[in-house]
């Protein structure tokens, strides 16, 4: 949750600048709400991601969340990737809102519900007990974090997982494996040769 605001605060503060990351419990109330459309009452967990770079100009922060926008030229990164974050923290109860101006900085705060049921534990291990296979995947993704992430999730299952950085990569790997590949998951927004195509 926390990489694409970080990776576009970076980026925003090429030479210098102060990335702040908090959490916070928060509580808010009906009057709170009015000021978010997707909040409802309730306790939440609140991440805050604030930077001091470049900001963002006011007519873009309404499309910031919208499925493939970007600002970045072709070769400079996949875009903003906060549409992904908006559909998992709408799909959880949550919402993010960004508040940004230029010369000052953006931040991004994530609402997370709250909630203080304990999960039990051999719960959850007896039902990740039963995620395992043994299929090749083929994951096609421009950013190492994500690559990484993956890489190490599909290991501990034993799943075979073959990975490319560049849509290019991939043609080349599938046709060098396509024979033992089971599944493909791709980035659709890439340099070069995107998932679409």
């Amino acid at each position: 949750m926390i990489g694409p605001p970080a990776v576009n605060s970076a980026q925003a503060m090429p030479e210098v600048g102060i990335l702040t990351i908090r959490t916070e419990n928060v509580s808010l109330d009906e009057q709170s709400c009015k000021q978010h459309a997707e909040a409802i009452p309730g306790d939440y967990v609140l991440l805050t991601i604030s930077d001091t770079g470049c900001g963002i100009e006011t007519e873009l922060l309404e499309k910031i969340f919208e499925p493939f926008f970007t600002t970045k030229d072709v070769g400079v990164g996949t875009g903003l990737g906060l549409s992904i974050i908006y559909g998992i923290m709408m799909s959880h109860k949550g919402f993010i809102k960004c508040e940004s101006r230029l010369g000052v900085g953006t931040t991004f705060s994530l609402y997370f519900p709250r909630f203080d049921t304990v999960v039990e534990e051999v719960a959850m291990q007896e039902g990740c007990a039963n995620l395992t296979g043994h299929e090749t995947i083929l994951l096609v993704d421009d950013e190492d974090e994500l690559v990484t992430l993956a890489s190490e999730a599909f290991a501990g299952y034993g799943y075979t997982l073959i990975t490319a950085g560049t849509g290019e990569d991939a043609v080349r790997l599938y046709q060098e494996h396509g024979h033992k590949i089971d599944l493909v998951v791709l980035d659709l927004v890439m340099p070069g040769l995107g998932g679409t195509q």
